[in-house]
């Protein structure tokens, strides 16, 4: 019986350049995978691979790193794509209102246009849920192929829509509900398929970079949005999106494969048993090493419809786990407050600071900046506090780690979301750019929540990895609907002060909340593994 071995970027290497040491022993039993801390150093200071990888050549942790590369590649696109396809029409907002209200008869409300941006929000929460479930009935790679199908077909519905007495209004906000249920599955299928394929210790940085390709399309689309309009129509400015979309759509169908594999609760644990080279026995055994197409296949296996049910339970259990409950609203704060900012700063500098049109597209710059910090401060730094913690902690690693990244996003967030608000309140007395210095903070804070509070669920119950994806996103947007509906009619009954202020409070509050769950996350872990709501649950995970 051997421990796992020393870790590197690529696994072969990792297992040929390691000692192995005989752990097990100090590895305590699993009876419930929410109270357990994982082992993440072994007594030599060896970092170790959680989840173990099986002896299976098929394994996905064991993908060649030219391949992992390739998925990160193909689902940032797609995420990219999507991402601006939702966030990016916010700068236009003005010019929809203008060429919808070229009509006979009454002309839209300005909030009729804003579902637009609001309504896809909805649609992704819902589609993010139904496509974890089929995830887990199918496969990983059937539901996110036919998500960015779906997003690029339905894109260019969008951007043909027209007609009737409303000039297409109704048609396009139906086309892009429709691309909202297709980026559905960048919110929750694109972050379980990245947990499948890599270990504890390297999840915050890759999960980091799919989300900065979000971010980063966002921002650049942004700019651009209402220069191109200006020059073309936003016909156009859709269309050129979706040649990004497409893109990641092409790339999904020829590179990305199934990822999802049965593990033991051991397996996500590290605490199986292992042959000399550190691979435990597979639960599930394909075979010999297949070909590059047999991993294309849409088809796997590896789903049943009892594990879609089940999953469905599964979601109605972690939605009163109070750690789950905790992070999903500091989430969907932080969405909301983004959100309702981005759609309330076109018209404030349109009115209050005199911008073009054609300029409006420039605020969306803070979206690149936030994510640009998200790589280096929460993806690599962040993955280095994690050692850290756990060399502090006998190298044990503990979900509650991961509360440590959130304190310099939630304070900057908080900042940036009360300021803001002062900020808008007076234009007279402050300069655009500490709007926009403010937005900066709040997409920093954002995107840097996404990633940990994803990192944070699943290694608060692994076994249920693809359920606390869903309620780290899916939820997210649910929630966040709520908070950013209607925001046009909060600023003009509270003013900006007002409406961004009660964001800020609430905030305030969550964060503050997260040093309980630091301290006392374990035992809250320990508490909702014993409870009946997880004694009644049908694991499907084999203990070893």
């Amino acid at each position: 019986m051997a421990s796992n071995p020393k870790t590197s970027t690529e696994h072969k290497e990792e297992c040929a350049n390691s000692e192995h040491h005989d752990t097990s022993k100090q590895l305590q039993p699993i009876d419930g995978l929410g109270n357990k801390s994982l082992h993440l150093y072994d007594e030599h200071g060896t970092l170790r691979l959680i989840p173990t990888p099986s002896a299976d050549p098929n394994d996905p942790l064991k993908l060649p790193t030219w391949r992992k590369y390739l998925v990160i590649a193909a689902l940032g696109l797609y995420t990219a794509g999507a991402t601006s396809m939702l966030s990016s029409i916010s700068p236009i907002i003005p010019s929809l209102f203008q060429y919808y209200a070229m009509v006979e008869g009454p002309p839209p409300t300005l909030q009729m246009i804003m579902n637009l941006a609001t309504f896809p929000t909805l649609c992704g929460g819902v589609a993010a849920i139904i496509g974890v479930i089929v995830a887990r009935w199918i496969g990983t790679r059937p539901v996110v192929s036919f998500s960015a199908v779906l997003t690029f077909v339905c894109t260019i519905w969008a951007c043909v829509s027209t007609g009737g007495s409303d000039r297409g209004l109704k048609s396009h906000i139906a086309a892009r509900c429709f691309v909202g249920f297709g980026s559905g599955a960048f919110e929750t299928v694109v972050p379980l398929m990245i947990q499948d394929m890599n270990y504890i210790h390297t999840r915050n940085t890759l999960i980091a970079i799919v989300w900065a390709f979000g971010g980063i399309g966002s921002a650049v689309f942004g700019v651009a949005s209402s220069y191109i309009v200006a020059a073309l129509d936003w016909r156009w400015f859709f269309g050129i999106i979706n040649i990004v979309t497409g893109t990641g759509m092409i790339l999904i169908l020829l590179v990305v494969p199934e990822t999802s594999w049965t593990r033991t609760a051991r397996d996500l644990t590290g605490t199986s048993e292992t042959d000399e080279n550190g691979f435990a026995e597979p639960v599930r055994p394909s075979g010999r090493n297949r070909s590059y197409l047999y991993s294309l296949r849409m088809i796997s296996g590896h789903g049943s419809g009892k594990m879609a049910w089940d999953t469905f339970i599964d979601l109605l259990r972690c939605s009163l786990f109070p750690n789950v409950i905790w992070i999903v609203l500091l989430n969907s704060c932080m969405g909301g407050t983004t959100i309702a900012t981005t759609l309330v700063t076109s018209t404030l500098l349109q009115t209050s600071y005199h911008w073009e049109s054609k300029n409006l597209g420039l605020f969306t710059f803070v979206m690149l900046i936030g994510s640009f910090f998200t790589i280096p401060i929460t993806g690599f730094l962040g993955d280095q506090v994690i050692k850290y913690m756990a060399k502090r902690n006998n190298g044990q690693h503990k979900p509650e780690h991961q509360l440590v990244n959130l304190v310099l996003p939630a304070i900057l967030g908080f900042i940036g979301t009360i300021c803001y608000g002062a900020f808008a309140t007076h234009p007279e007395q402050y300069h655009w750019a500490a709007l926009l210095a403010m937005m900066t903070f709040q997409y920093f804070c954002f995107f840097s929540i996404n990633v940990i509070s994803t990192t944070y669920v699943i290694e608060c119950f692994p076994d249920l990895a693809g359920v606390m994806v869903v309620a780290a996103g899916a939820y997210r947007n649910i929630v966040g609907f709520g908070l950013t509906y209607g925001v046009q009619d909060f600023v003009a009954a509270a003013g900006y002060l007002g409406c961004f202020g009660t964001y800020a409070g609430i905030q305030g509050l969550l964060g503050i909340a997260g040093i309980f769950f630091y301290f006392k996350g374990p035992a809250v872990r320990a508490y909702t593994s014993q409870s009946r709501l997880m004694k009644s649950r049908r694991a499907h995970i084999h203990e070893a």
